[in-house]
């Protein structure tokens, strides 16, 4: 497994406010482009995913995590900037 810890400032680790749900607006985006990632901790924890493909993942589910996190989490940000 691999965790991502997700910050709305990576200089200052400065983390999203509780109210704006981040990590469920990212794990909603991965979903919606067919990738399924865990939330880090239940509740009110620092905003952070876990990453665990299996040990047969191929190349082709590989390139779909690399190509789907970053617009998921991208979505996110913007989701919570509103």
């Amino acid at each position: 497994m691999i965790g991502v810890e997700l910050v709305r400032d990576r200089a200052t680790r400065e983390a999203f406010p509780a109210e704006t749900g981040f990590t469920s607006k990212v794990l909603a985006g991965a979903l919606r482009r067919g990738v399924f990632v865990y939330p880090a901790s239940p509740g009110a924890g620092r905003d952070a995913i876990l990453l665990g493909p299996p040990f047969t993942i191929g190349d082709d589910e590989l390139d779909l995590l690399v190509e789907a996190l970053p617009g998921a989490i991208d979505d996110a940000a913007k989701l919570a900037a509103a």
